[in-house]
Protein backbone atom coordinates (compact mmCIF):
# COMPACT_ATOMS: atom_id res chain seq x y z
CA UNK A 1 0.00 0.00 0.00
CA UNK A 2 1.12 3.41 -0.75
CA UNK A 3 1.97 5.74 2.24
CA UNK A 4 -0.62 8.59 0.44
CA UNK A 5 -3.19 5.84 0.35
CA UNK A 6 -3.69 5.34 4.29
CA UNK A 7 -6.58 7.59 5.02
CA UNK A 8 -7.26 9.08 8.55
CA UNK A 9 -7.76 6.95 11.36
CA UNK A 10 -4.98 4.16 10.17
CA UNK A 11 -2.64 3.46 12.69
CA UNK A 12 0.81 3.01 11.32
CA UNK A 13 4.10 1.88 13.07
CA UNK A 14 7.11 4.01 12.80
CA UNK A 15 10.59 3.25 11.68
CA UNK A 16 11.92 3.89 15.40
CA UNK A 17 9.20 1.20 16.33
CA UNK A 18 6.61 3.67 17.72
CA UNK A 19 2.82 3.63 16.78
CA UNK A 20 0.75 6.03 15.28
CA UNK A 21 -2.68 7.13 14.29
CA UNK A 22 -3.22 8.97 11.25
CA UNK A 23 -5.52 12.13 11.81
CA UNK A 24 -5.40 13.59 8.30
CA UNK A 25 -6.33 12.52 4.78
CA UNK A 26 -3.19 14.40 3.24
CA UNK A 27 -0.70 13.32 0.79
CA UNK A 28 2.81 13.62 0.58
CA UNK A 29 5.90 13.63 2.55
CA UNK A 30 4.77 14.58 5.64
CA UNK A 31 1.41 13.67 7.31
CA UNK A 32 -0.32 14.68 10.78
CA UNK A 33 -0.34 11.86 13.64
CA UNK A 34 -1.24 10.95 17.08
CA UNK A 35 1.91 9.34 18.12
CA UNK A 36 2.35 6.63 20.66
CA UNK A 37 6.11 7.30 22.13
CA UNK A 38 7.03 8.19 25.23
CA UNK A 39 4.89 10.64 25.67
CA UNK A 40 1.33 10.87 23.34
CA UNK A 41 1.49 13.80 21.00
CA UNK A 42 -0.14 14.93 17.87
CA UNK A 43 2.40 16.24 15.35
CA UNK A 44 3.98 16.42 12.08
CA UNK A 45 5.72 12.63 11.09
CA UNK A 46 7.75 11.96 7.74
CA UNK A 47 6.06 9.44 5.54
CA UNK A 48 8.96 7.90 4.78
CA UNK A 49 9.55 6.47 8.68
CA UNK A 50 6.30 4.49 8.22
CA UNK A 51 6.97 1.12 7.35
CA UNK A 52 3.83 -0.70 8.88
CA UNK A 53 -0.10 -0.17 8.79
CA UNK A 54 -2.61 -2.33 10.62
CA UNK A 55 -5.85 -3.72 9.44
CA UNK A 56 -8.23 -5.31 12.06
CA UNK A 57 -5.62 -6.98 14.06
CA UNK A 58 -2.53 -7.68 11.27
CA UNK A 59 0.27 -5.34 11.16
CA UNK A 60 1.16 -5.42 7.22
CA UNK A 61 4.47 -4.14 6.46
CA UNK A 62 4.00 -3.77 2.38
CA UNK A 63 4.53 -0.08 2.44
CA UNK A 64 5.51 1.43 -1.21
CA UNK A 65 7.10 5.24 -0.94
CA UNK A 66 7.43 7.60 -3.48
CA UNK A 67 10.56 8.27 -5.61
CA UNK A 68 11.34 11.32 -3.44
CA UNK A 69 10.51 9.00 0.13
CA UNK A 70 13.01 6.65 -1.13
CA UNK A 71 15.36 9.30 -1.49
CA UNK A 72 14.69 11.07 1.93
CA UNK A 73 15.72 7.31 3.89
CA UNK A 74 18.76 7.04 1.74
CA UNK A 75 19.57 10.16 2.75
CA UNK A 76 19.08 9.68 6.34
CA UNK A 77 21.19 6.06 5.94
CA UNK A 78 23.76 7.95 4.37
CA UNK A 79 24.02 10.60 7.15
CA UNK A 80 24.34 7.71 9.59
CA UNK A 81 27.03 6.05 8.25
CA UNK A 82 28.81 9.33 7.64
CA UNK A 83 28.17 9.67 11.27
CA UNK A 84 29.58 6.44 12.32
CA UNK A 85 32.41 5.45 10.33
CA UNK A 86 35.70 6.45 8.94
CA UNK A 87 38.25 5.77 7.04
CA UNK A 88 38.48 2.80 4.73
CA UNK A 89 35.35 1.33 5.81
CA UNK A 90 33.35 4.91 4.94
CA UNK A 91 32.64 4.34 1.37
CA UNK A 92 31.85 0.51 2.31
CA UNK A 93 29.01 1.58 4.71
CA UNK A 94 27.95 4.80 2.08
CA UNK A 95 27.09 1.87 -0.10
CA UNK A 96 25.17 -0.14 2.03
CA UNK A 97 22.87 2.41 3.51
CA UNK A 98 22.13 4.00 0.08
CA UNK A 99 22.53 1.05 -2.33
CA UNK A 100 18.90 0.16 -2.18
CA UNK A 101 17.42 3.19 -3.13
CA UNK A 102 19.95 4.82 -5.42
CA UNK A 103 20.25 5.43 -9.24
CA UNK A 104 22.74 3.90 -11.11
CA UNK A 105 25.22 6.77 -11.69
CA UNK A 106 25.04 6.96 -7.70
CA UNK A 107 26.55 4.02 -7.35
CA UNK A 108 28.89 4.41 -9.79
CA UNK A 109 30.39 6.97 -8.29
CA UNK A 110 30.26 4.76 -4.82
CA UNK A 111 32.17 2.80 -6.51
CA UNK A 112 34.91 4.84 -7.23
CA UNK A 113 35.15 6.31 -3.94
CA UNK A 114 35.31 2.56 -2.52
CA UNK A 115 38.40 2.09 -5.08
CA UNK A 116 40.00 5.36 -4.56
CA UNK A 117 39.13 7.27 -7.07
CA UNK A 118 37.27 10.66 -5.91
CA UNK A 119 37.11 12.21 -10.01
Amino acid sequence: MKTNQLKKGASVMLRNGWKAELVDNMRGNTRLAKVYGDYTEIGSIYAHNIVKYKIGDDWHDDIVHTKSQKELIAFERWQTAAHLVSGENFAKQIWLAACEYKEAETKDLLRKIKRGKNE
